[in-house]
Order: C-alpha cells, then sequence, then structure tokens
C-alpha cells in the first residue's frame, strides 16, 4: 500500500504528521488511527487525492486536536522489539513470560509462561497465536451470534493479521477478525465480534447501528476506549518484516 506523510498543525496549535495510506479494501471511507506518537494515519480509498484528506482534517480540526491528544496521554501498550527470552507478551489479556528453548514447538507451560523455540522464535509465536485464535475467536463469535434473536444463521468467519482493523464485515455478510485480538481480554475480543454481527443488520456506524449494539452491549464505549490501548499491536512488524 502507497502512503505520503506531510506535516500537519491541529486547531490547538500541536504539530502532526499525517499520513495517509491508499487501501484498496476502502471503497468510500476514510480510517483514521491516532498513535502515540502524534502520527495521524488516515486510510482511504484508491482513488482519494491528498487534496480531499486536507479537506476532511480542515473539517474535523477540534475533533482531530481531540483524539491527538488523548493518544498521547494514553498509556497504550507497546508490542515488543525482540522476542528474546525474559520478553512479556499478551495472552488473552494476562502477561506472559516467553522463554526458549525446550525442542521446536510453543506451548503453554502454566498461565504465565510461554515456551518457544530457540530459531523463529518470533515466527513460531505467531503461528501459536493463530491457532489459539482458531478456537478462541471462534468461540467468541459463537457466543456473541447466541444472543441475537435476529440472527438466522451464523456467518461465514475466518481471521488473519491485519495492520489496519481489528475486525470487518464483507458486504457479503463474512465476517474477518483480527488474530491478535487472541492476546486481549476476552471481553474485548467479544466486543470486537459483536461489533462485527452487528453489521449484518448495519452496514454504517449510524445511530440504528449503535442503538443496536447499545441493546446487547451497554458498555460497549468502555471496551471500545479499551481496544485502542493496544493499536500498537496492528503495527507491529510480521516476522521477518524490518521494523
Amino acid at each position: 500500500m502507497r502512503t505520503v506523510a506531510f506535516p500537519w498543525s491541529a486547531s490547538d496549535g500541536t504539530a502532526l504528521t499525517v499520513a495517509v495510506r491508499w487501501n484498496k479494501r476502502r471503497r468510500t471511507r476514510f480510517g483514521f488511527e491516532f498513535e502515540p506518537g502524534g502520527r495521524v494515519l488516515v486510510d482511504v480509498p484508491p482513488g482519494a487525492a491528498i487534496d480531499d484528506v486536507k479537506h476532511l482534517l480542515r473539517r474535523h480540526a477540534a475533533w482531530l486536536a481531540r483524539r491527538s491528544r488523548a493518544a498521547a496521554d494514553a498509556n497504550d501498550y507497546r508490542p515488543p522489539e525482540a522476542y528474546v527470552d525474559g520478553t512479556v507478551l499478551l495472552h488473552r489479556g494476562r502477561p506472559v513470560t516467553l522463554r526458549l528453548g525446550g525442542g521446536g514447538v510453543v506451548c503453554l507451560l502454566d498461565a504465565a509462561t510461554l515456551v518457544a523455540p530457540v530459531h523463529g522464535t518470533k515466527a513460531a509465536v505467531w503461528a501459536w497465536f493463530a491457532a489459539e485464535a482458531d478456537l478462541v475467536l471462534g468461540q467468541a463469535l459463537a457466543d456473541a451470534a447466541e444472543g441475537l434473536d435476529w440472527l438466522t444463521a451464523r456467518p461465514p468467519w475466518r481471521h488473519r493479521y491485519m495492520s489496519s482493523r481489528w475486525g470487518s464485515c464483507s458486504n457479503r455478510g463474512g465476517i474477518t477478525l483480527n488474530t491478535h485480538l487472541v492476546k486481549l481480554a476476552p471481553e474485548t475480543a467479544a466486543y470486537v465480534a459483536l461489533h462485527e454481527l452487528c453489521h449484518l443488520r448495519h452496514m454504517d456506524h449510524g445511530a440504528g447501528f449503535y442503538a443496536l449494539m447499545t441493546e446487547h452491549l451497554p458498555d460497549w464505549q468502555r471496551q471500545r476506549a479499551e481496544l485502542r490501548r493496544y493499536g500498537a499491536l496492528l503495527r507491529e512488524p510480521r516476522p521477518g518484516a524490518p521494523r
């Protein structure tokens, strides 16, 4: 995906860097991600122009400044710089300490210790999380769907590591969840699962969608705020990629 960055001044004078990323998976809507370092990442459809982004930034200047300040002040999670012995990771919202050795497989030695091979550690750990996600996220989606009396059939779903979103719902009704969700608390993953299921009735983020969310998860705003603390997971380089 092509990315272009440029400096921007928020309405309160805060100096920001805006990075525009053309994302072929976006059709019409722009997506914003606020990073703690002061960068604003804007995901745009392939045909969007820089001037369109700048016009949107000017229209929403106060909101942009407020969200940027909140991101700068947030106590965000940071992924590890390296997967070495003693590195602390997350598994279902709890810290686990990485220990190297014990053969070529990854496994939980106990609730707080994850054993992984010495070589190819990061790739092996990511593959282990993906296997965990098959069960954990599948169950989260099934549990969320069980309480929706308007849902007539279980939608097809998958999970994969995504770098710009926690979940998505296609026009055909297929749901994709971010594999990284297996690292977060079960209630946070459940929020994302419900969010995408509600898109089966409301594909936008209008009043009807949020009313449906409130009906089935009254504290969804708290879970959304919690999810934002982990935005750095989306930007963690894949195994083998340069940092």
